[in-house]
């Protein structure tokens, strides 16, 4: 088992929360709070276990002040806030275009890369444990259970040894249940590689599309993890996971 002495994190939390705004959210998504916490926290809990030298939290400058205020009231360890120029949906530069801006300015290093807007089981030691195993891309992978589901989301297919051989985003015709989440873990000469996709006209948003495009590329490896996964995206996995979570906490 590898230890990391080192550990860089990048936390994408750029997110509007707009199609939560008929619930009277009017905040970024992340900070929508879960059974009284935002979901940030969780994921940020699950972090600090690892003892990351960095963390990187990406914002947008619509909720920059919500975020100072939130993690001064924190003591999350070596973290920090990155703000790009946003103040609407129409104008963010989507996930991935905000990591390639990024690169320049950062380490060069191996980056876990997480979401501030899912709720998850994953352990991530074991989830680092896997990626020292490969050296090479990871990504989390869950079994949403329906293949309806699948389609707002990815749809990847395994071999034997876990290399990810297929990686679909937004499936018409999905042919499994498993999905990749937004968890991953990039070696830097990977993850610089996320200029080259932009260059050639790829997605600026959606993760999952460069994690496609990635995979035709190099070897990627899936990692597959059971309990729980929330993306809180709609009104509907919102209070799901509300239900969930609180079911959790009277446990």
């Amino acid at each position: 088992m590898r230890i990391f002495e080192v550990l860089r994190v990048i936390v994408p939390a750029g997110g509007f929360a707009k199609r939560l705004q008929h619930l009277g959210v009017h905040m970024a998504k992340p900070l929508v709070r879960v059974c009284g916490r935002p979901i940030i926290d969780y994921t940020m809990e699950k972090i600090m276990v690892l003892n990351p030298c960095e963390v990187i939290v990406t914002v947008n400058r619509k909720f920059e002040n919500d975020f100072r205020e939130w993690l001064g009231s924190r003591s999350y360890v070596n973290t920090r806030l990155q703000v790009e120029g946003s103040t609407r949906e129409e104008e963010k530069p989507g996930t991935i275009l905000s990591l390639a801006m990024l690169v320049d300015s950062i380490k060069e290093d191996e980056y876990l890369v997480i979401a501030g807007d899912n709720l998850f089981s994953l352990d991530l030691k074991k989830f680092l444990d896997f990626y020292s195993s490969k050296n090479a891309p990871v990504v989390a992978l869950y079994d949403v259970g329906k293949i309806e589901l699948v389609k707002m989301y990815s749809c990847v297919k395994l071999a034997e040894d876990n290399r990810i051989v297929e990686f679909v985003e937004k499936p018409t015709n999905p042919s499994s249940t498993m999905i990749a989440t937004a968890i991953y873990m990039f070696p830097w000469r990977s993850f610089i590689k996320i200029k080259k996709y932009l260059e050639e006209g790829g997605h600026r948003d959606s993760p999952g599309h460069f994690v496609s495009w990635l995979c035709r590329n190099e070897p990627v490896y899936g990692y597959v993890f059971h309990g729980y996964w929330f993306d809180i995206g709609t009104p509907q996995t919102y209070e799901e996971a509300c239900r969930f979570m609180e079911g959790l906490r009277e446990k």
